[in-house]
């Protein structure tokens, strides 16, 4: 139950637990794993058994939230830092995924969490993109660069490049992005560099050689 990205006979095929097996025979957590590792949506399984001879499988799914490059390749990525499946740059555009550029990776595997080489990378990355999801920006930020807890950027209406320093007060810069895009400055084209770093002392400069990718 709870499938929706993948049918029964998938789910039962991943989970390595064949018809005449002993009720008890197998892990729950490994059963789990499996189920995970190669059905990569699946973020949670619940195994109930009811002897003498019954198993049921509750499935929980996540969606694709962002998508990053690993190895020269993009793949799909979840609110909870999983990698998912691969993707195609144009196909996450079109389905407004955020994309992330992530710092130093120690493994990257689908179905998993990424493992990054300095494991603060994982907490400070979570903060940003919490605030960032609770935050009026959300559905205007197309890519949150996050290579160094001291330099995050983003990347805003797709002309917008928004620089925030460390994650100090991120909800307040956040709040302080939003309130400085309301003025008519920026109701043209025109490209431009937003510093949020300093809450006192914000600048804007406008460049329409500006780098967003």
């Amino acid at each position: 139950t709870g499938n929706s990205q993948y049918t029964a006979e998938e789910i039962l095929a991943s989970c390595g637990v064949d018809l005449g097996d002993h009720l008890y025979s197998f892990s729950s957590r490994v059963v789990q794993e499996k189920i995970m590792l190669q059905c990569p949506y699946v973020s949670a399984v619940d195994v109930e058994r009811t002897p003498p001879g019954s198993i049921a499988f509750s499935i929980e799914e996540e969606a694709p939230m962002y998508y990053a490059e690993f190895y020269g390749e993009f793949w799909e990525i979840s609110p909870s830092l999983r990698i998912l499946d691969p993707i195609s740059k144009t196909d996450a555009k079109e389905q407004g995924l955020m994309k992330l550029k992530l710092p130093q990776i120690q493994e990257a595997i689908s179905g998993k969490k990424i493992v990054f080489s300095n494991e603060r990378s994982g907490t400070y990355m979570q903060t940003v993109l919490d605030a960032l999801a609770a935050s009026d920006l959300a559905g205007r930020i197309s890519v949150v660069d996050l290579r160094s807890p001291h330099n995050i950027a983003m990347v805003c209406d797709e002309k917008y490049k928004l620089l925030f320093g460390n994650t100090d007060v991120i909800e307040t810069k956040l709040r302080l992005a939003v309130a400085v895009l309301e003025d008519e400055l920026f109701s043209g084209d025109n490209k431009a560099s937003v510093d949020l770093t300093d809450l006192n002392a914000t600048s804007v400069i406008i460049d329409n050689q500006l780098d967003l990718n």
